[in-house]
């Protein structure tokens, strides 16, 4: 009797012993609430997308955005230059156009004439295209720079 009251007794034990559980995990990332301390220094660090796209816009030359953000300077460096030859290259034009106007050939010289000012006014349109361009790319450039900004911030703080 005793043995069976012991086989009873350990079987009650191994039973409730199966019945406890292993704590389940669950797949894919988890995640945890983000400290408060994180969610602060995100909201000091990030960058405003808008205000870039408006400094792009509002500076004549283009790169101000992305360096407003503090990323893809060489990008931003490269529109700056870009933009400040183009229009320089087109003030160089105007005035080129300037001089041409005044004068005053006849004969020969007149054909010479005609020639620079067909190149000074292509130099012109080229210049004024170009500028036009490296302007289109900064904003967009801008743009995507902020959000990049924000999203590696975010990710690196585990904001929300």
């Amino acid at each position: 009797m005793r043995a069976l009251a012991v086989a009873l007794l350990i079987t009650l034990a191994a039973g409730s012993v199966r019945a406890q559980s292993a704590p389940t995990t669950t797949l894919g990332p988890q995640t945890q609430a983000p400290s408060p301390a994180a969610v602060k220094l995100y909201q000091q660090d990030r960058k405003s997308p808008a205000l870039a796209v408006t400094l792009e816009t509002l500076c004549p030359i283009a790169g101000a955005g992305p360096l407003y953000v503090g990323r893809d300077g060489d990008r931003a460096g490269f529109l700056a230059v870009l933009s400040a030859v183009s229009g320089g290259a087109a003030v160089g034009g105007v005035f080129w156009l300037l001089h041409l106007d005044n004068q005053h050939p006849s004969g020969a010289s007149r054909v010479e004439n005609d020639f620079y000012q067909g190149t000074a006014i292509t130099l012109l349109v080229t210049s004024g295209i170009v500028y036009l361009l490296a302007r289109a790319s900064g904003i967009s450039l801008a743009s995507e720079s902020a959000n990049a900004h924000n999203e590696e911030l975010r990710q690196r703080l585990s904001a929300p």
